[in-house]
């Protein structure tokens, strides 16, 4: 889901990172991961052998409806009063990390988010 909400605003709702893959390389990564999921997906809900029998049935998709039902249950009873998210910062577009002592500083490294210029911490 991540990397599909990813690809699919364009990539470029992620805060400014140390690491980040090159455009067309991040695409391409980004799209062969989400075929992979999908391919992966359709493959496991087949059964293992022919003739399908009940011996011999793949339940996997009986048990993923019975977590996705029980999922889906637990967020509108419990999870969707009382979740709250990670606490992040993001007026100044950058989140602050502890700072290590002025020795450990070995490089200054200055990034662009939104045409402002701010460094990592």
């Amino acid at each position: 889901m991540p990397v599909t909400i990813n690809v699919l605003q364009g990539r470029r709702k992620l805060p400014a990172r140390a690491f980040v893959l090159p455009g067309p390389l991040g695409w391409i990564c980004n799209i062969v991961g989400i075929a992979y999921v999908i391919l992966t997906t359709v493959l496991f809900v087949f059964p293992p052998a022919l003739p399908v029998t009940g011996s011999n049935m793949n339940y996997c998709i009986v048990v993923f409806f019975i977590w996705l039902v029980v999922a889906m249950v637990h967020w509108y009873v419990d999870g969707k009063e009382n979740f709250t998210g990670p606490k992040m910062d993001f007026e100044g577009h950058l989140l602050e990390a502890q700072r290590p002592p002025e020795e450990e500083i070995e490089m200054d490294s200055r990034v662009k988010v939104d045409g402002k210029e701010g460094k990592f911490l």
